[in-house]
């Protein structure tokens, strides 16, 4: 269960760091990183995920 717990929390910090940071950014360290509306989904997926695991 707190495995679980952890799995979802970093997860969710993941989903925030692509939600918050600019694009531009994010490109210097994940250098295939084209869209910056795909970005945002997939920063907003991972947040749900996360939010799905820590409360299971």
């Amino acid at each position: 269960m707190t495995g679980m717990l952890a799995v979802g929390v970093l997860l969710i910090a993941l989903g925030v760091v692509f939600l918050a940071v600019p694009l531009e950014q994010l490109q210097k360290v994940f250098r295939r990183m084209r869209s910056r509306i795909g970005t945002k989904i997939g920063g907003a997926v991972l947040v749900a995920a996360g939010i799905a695991l820590a409360l299971y």
